[in-house]
Formats: C-alpha cells, sequence, structure tokens
C-alpha cells in the first residue's frame, strides 16, 4: 500500500517532463462538426460514434493535445461511416487544455480507466472484435490495451507513435509489454520514432504479427491529424496512413 503511495507520484513527475519533437507539426485546433454522442464513465467522457451496441469497435487513442486535438474526432467518425464499427474517443486526459502535467501512466489512472470503465463498457455493448489506433501519445494507449488480455483486442495501429519515450519515463518494460502482446501491431513512423518501432527493431522482433511504414520530412511527428493539407505531400502521406489503418481495421477487426 505504501510503496504504491510513493511510486505512482515519481512516475507522474517523470512524465511531466514529456516534449513533442521539435519538427513536430504544431497544434490544431478545429471547429468541430462531428461531435458525436456522448457516453460518461464515471468521471471518463467517452465520444462516440455509431451505435451503443454492436460487435465491432474501435479505440481512438487522442495524441497529448487531448480529444479535440486536429481532425481526431473527423477520423474516428470516418471509422464508423465507413467500416460500420463503433469508434470511441476517450477523454483520458479529462478535458485538460492542452497538454496535461502531470500526464497519466498506465499504473495509475489509464490502467483503471480500462479494467473499470472501458472494458465492462465493450462488453456491455456486445463487443466481440476491437481494433485500437493511437496517434503520438496515443501509442501508449494502443500499446498497453493490447497487452492487457482483453480477449476482444484484435489489432492496434500506432501513428507517430510516442510510447517508447513515455514508457521509459514511467520505468516500464517495454520488452515485457511487447510480450504481452499477441494482437497483430503496426507502426507508422516519422524521423523521430524510437528505433525500438522500426522495422528490424524490438517490437518486430518480441510480437508475432508487426507491419511498419516508414514516412519521412515534410511528414513529422503529428502529421496525421495536424498536419497540413494544403501541402500536397502531407495530404499524401496522410491518404496512405489512412489506406493502412483502413485496410488493417478491415482485416483484422472485420474479417
Amino acid at each position: 500500500m505504501f510503496s504504491l503511495i510513493f511510486i505512482l507520484p515519481l512516475c507522474l513527475a517523470h512524465l511531466s517532463a514529456y516534449q513533442e519533437p521539435e519538427e513536430a507539426f504544431s497544434e490544431l485546433w478545429l471547429n468541430h462538426t462531428v461531435p458525436g454522442e456522448v457516453d460518461q464513465l464515471g468521471d471518463l467522457t467517452v465520444f462516440r460514434y455509431g451505435p451503443s451496441t454492436n460487435d465491432k469497435w474501435v479505440i481512438w487513442g487522442h495524441d497529448i493535445y487531448g480529444v479535440d486535438s486536429g481532425r481526431t474526432k473527423e477520423y474516428c467518425e470516418k471509422m464508423n461511416t465507413d467500416l460500420g464499427v463503433t469508434c470511441i474517443l476517450p477523454d483520458f486526459f479529462r478535458g485538460a487544455e492542452g497538454k496535461p502535467d502531470p500526464i497519466p501512466v498506465w499504473d495509475g489512472q489509464l490502467s483503471l480507466d480500462w479494467e473499470e470503465r472501458l472494458v465492462p463498457y465493450l462488453e456491455a455493448g456486445g463487443a466481440q472484435s476491437v481494433g485500437v489506433v493511437g496517434t503520438c501519445f496515443g501509442s501508449y494507449i494502443a500499446i498497453q490495451t493490447s497487452a492487457s488480455g482483453a480477449s476482444f483486442m484484435k489489432g492496434g495501429v500506432s501513428i507517430h507513435p510516442a510510447h517508447p519515450g513515455l514508457m521509459e519515463s514511467a520505468s516500464e518494460d517495454e520488452a515485457e509489454t511487447y510480450a504481452m502482446i499477441e494482437s497483430p501491431q503496426f507502426f507508422m513512423d516519422t524521423p523521430d520514432s524510437a528505433e525500438s518501432v522500426r522495422k528490424g527493431g524490438l517490437a518486430s522482433t518480441v510480437i508475432a504479427t508487426t507491419y511498419f511504414d516508414e514516412f519521412e520530412d515534410p511528414c513529422n511527428h503529428g502529421f496525421f491529424n495536424r498536419g497540413d493539407l494544403t501541402d500536397p505531400a502531407v495530404e499524401e502521406c496522410v491518404s496512405r496512413a489512412m489506406d493502412h489503418l483502413v485496410e488493417f481495421m478491415t482485416d483484422y477487426v472485420l474479417n
């Protein structure tokens, strides 16, 4: 009991120092026209796109700027309209404006959100096949939920993933976490991405089924949901990443 009281704040203090890469796309705030339905799970707000009962779901892990960052809500709605899944976007930052300090970690609030709120919610909604996608901070959600042992988790997609640094700061063992993942994982890397999530890196040697794509400048960290779509090169990268995402979810969640 006492060890939890003292150790958890130390982990949180480390994560408060997280910084986006210098070349990352900056914050992007849009006038959202697709707020979705709102489900309240205790103090966890969940934005839902699609019916409350479905056998196929996608969990969207938001980036470091939260649920309203860039095109996040539009993309979650797209999962519903294009694939017929119910896509949910939990607000893991509890409405914080911008990056919260400290950033929550799995050994604490996030695991409780998953085990006590989201898993029962998904089960009550009839979930049998669930995929997860995360951008930036959201890759931490993608990896941890994939490693949770929940039988309905069928695959995860991490786009400009930030989880290696977040796990290191929280003193979590990346290899041990990967060893608990049984579902396929797709990593879409940007120039700042850690070697562990690149082809031939740690993830590919520990997780049974992995896919990779490498994006180069100007498709830097944050390009997928915050990149400037008036730049043809960025628009092409976003289109390519979305094609990967839709194909992956079709193969592993729908089929």
